[in-house]
């Protein structure tokens, strides 16, 4: 009776210890950290289904595209087809400047990453990848709105340490 009555507790407090709460992003560690975070109250989620959805013109658009796939595909065993038709990840560019700045916006639908220039494109990819474990192995992402300035571009590097978790 004793054996079962502590094999019970040891269950249940196993069990409270995997209901843990997903930290929020603003107690992430994001390089360059955002001016301003809004925390969501859901959770974006990669299925079967999610794709890239690519928004403007410019010569390295689908590449910036392709790379954000081809860091997803290996962890997720999704396809995350990058096309110019649909997809729940979105890259915007809205232009063609300089800018290094972008905005990302994060709900349980969609995924979305806005700037004005290729370069921000690219950081904000590099940022959106940072909000997933090193690993690259959960398929959930909080929900949330960050806005990144240019000048925090320039004053900062972005640092990619998933590449050597995977190996």
């Amino acid at each position: 009776m004793k054996k079962t009555l502590w094999t019970l507790m040891f269950g249940g407090l196993l069990a409270l210890g995997a209901c843990k709460k997903q930290a929020s992003l603003s107690d992430a560690a994001i390089i360059p950290f955002p001016q301003e975070i809004n925390n969501g109250s859901g959770i974006f989620q990669l299925t079967t289904e999610t794709g890239v959805k690519l928004v403007g013109t410019s010569d390295h658009l689908t590449r910036i595209g392709e790379h954000l796939a081809e860091k997803l595909r290996p962890s997720t065993g999704y396809d995350i087809p990058v096309s110019f038709d649909a997809g729940q990840i979105v890259l915007e560019l809205t232009g063609n400047e300089n800018s290094e700045a972008y905005e990302i916006q994060i709900s349980t639908e969609e995924l979305k990453v806005t700037a004005a220039g290729e370069a921000g494109l690219f950081y904000g990819v590099q940022t959106l990848l940072q909000l997933f474990p090193p690993q690259i192995m959960n398929k959930t992402v909080q929900s949330a709105e960050c806005q990144f300035r240019e000048e925090q571009s320039r004053t900062l590097l972005h640092l990619n340490t998933a590449d050597q978790c995977l190996m």
